[in-house]
């Protein structure tokens, strides 16, 4: 966000990974930017029976750091008790309650945490 204004930014990298534990899925999302910067995406959606977000953190590290809250602006979740569930959307990422970056995480199955 510049001046008001989402600017495109090119992303080398994706990755996400979590798990399913009853009517909770955690979900930990990675994005490489072009300039290095890593943005670490922190998800939980619950459902009951309709998916939503209970809670979400974002962190940005390289030569910006900055971090906040999440917020689900489309919610996108496929998956039940017995296979992998996948969690995409858009998200929009806050500090201090002001809109700082948009993201599209494209919908793909979870990868299991690596610990």
């Amino acid at each position: 966000m510049e001046n008001g204004v989402y600017i495109r930014k090119a992303v080398s990298g994706y990755e996400i990974s979590g798990a399913r534990d009853g009517t909770t899925t955690r979900a930990f999302a990675m994005i490489t930017m072009d300039d290095g910067d890593h943005v670490r995406i922190e998800l939980e959606v619950t459902y009951n029976p309709t998916p939503e977000l209970a809670s979400g953190h974002w962190q940005r590290e390289g030569k910006v750091a900055e971090e906040g809250q999440v917020h689900a602006e489309s919610l996108k979740f496929l998956g039940g008790q017995g296979s992998t569930p996948s969690v995409g959307g858009r998200f929009r990422l806050e500090t201090n309650g002001s809109p700082r970056m948009r993201v599209v995480l494209p919908m793909q199955p979870l990868a299991r945490p690596s610990q």
